[in-house]
């Protein structure tokens, strides 16, 4: 099995932690080493991960191309590893192959340097973040050849490219759209893998407030593409949806 390398960056999300750690524990791919890079967590964030005898890194200045290089470098297993995750601690696991799903990718593809998975709407999500995750990311896989689109909420890197292309940290956010935009310049590929999906509340712009036309767009779009929730098998929505009450009390 390939070594592998988890990724997560952490600010107070003690809550989302004990349920991705849940999730992990769970997967059918169990060849990997996380390593949790925190910035500045006042909550119990550190200490989760450290019962869990989990590495953590701490980070002062959030970079989000910092946090990954500083987290994928700090790995116990980083010179031996060939595959690196990157996930967003708010990103949950919709089953047990997800992460299997994501590795299975740089085998079947052998040309690829990096591979970003689904991100499915809550039901409790914003109708602007559920919009855009639902234009964004469909239920079709592909390989990106020119017209490129890469997301660290949910990727995959392969570590022998990245050791020597890593994200840029003269950059401010999209470093994940300008790490593959490099990596197209030199003929490289990127896949989407609609396999490897996660639960996005926040979706990928974090809206506030919803715009005028974000639920019937919204509505629409499953209307269209067919759009159903997955089985609740795995982890119960109702588990999430009592989360995010909490947190916006």
């Amino acid at each position: 099995m390939h070594k592998v390398i988890i990724c997560i960056r952490v600010c107070n999300e003690e809550r989302w932690l004990r349920l991705l750690w849940r999730c992990l524990k769970e997967q059918t791919y169990r060849n990997f080493e996380v390593v949790l890079v925190n910035n500045n967590s006042s909550d119990l964030s550190r200490d989760i991960a450290i019962s869990a005898h989990t590495t953590v890194v701490d980070l002062e200045e959030y970079n989000p191309s910092e946090a990954i290089n500083l987290g994928l470098r700090s790995a116990a297993s980083y010179e031996s590893a060939e595959i690196g995750i990157i996930l967003s601690v708010h990103c949950i696991p919709v089953d047990v192959n997800w992460l299997e799903n994501l590795v299975k990718s740089f085998e079947i593809h052998t040309d690829i340097v990096g591979v970003y998975g689904r991100q499915i709407p809550m039901k409790s999500s914003n109708f602007d973040d559920m919009r855009d995750l639902l234009y964004t990311f469909g239920d079709q896989s592909y390989t990106h050849d020119k017209k490129i689109f890469f997301h660290n909420a949910n990727s995959a890197v392969r570590i022998d490219y990245y050791r020597e292309n890593p994200f840029n940290e003269e950059i401010s956010h999209i470093e994940d759209l300008d790490w593959a935009q490099r990596a197209s310049r030199k003929n490289k590929k990127i896949y989407y893998n609609a396999d490897a999906a996660v639960w996005h509340h926040h979706g990928i712009h974090q809206h506030n407030n919803k715009s005028f036309r974000s639920e019937t767009v919204s509505a629409t779009l499953k209307q269209l593409s067919g759009f159903e929730y997955p089985d609740e098998k795995f982890l119960a929505l109702s588990n999430l949806n009592s989360i995010i009450v909490v947190e916006q009390e």
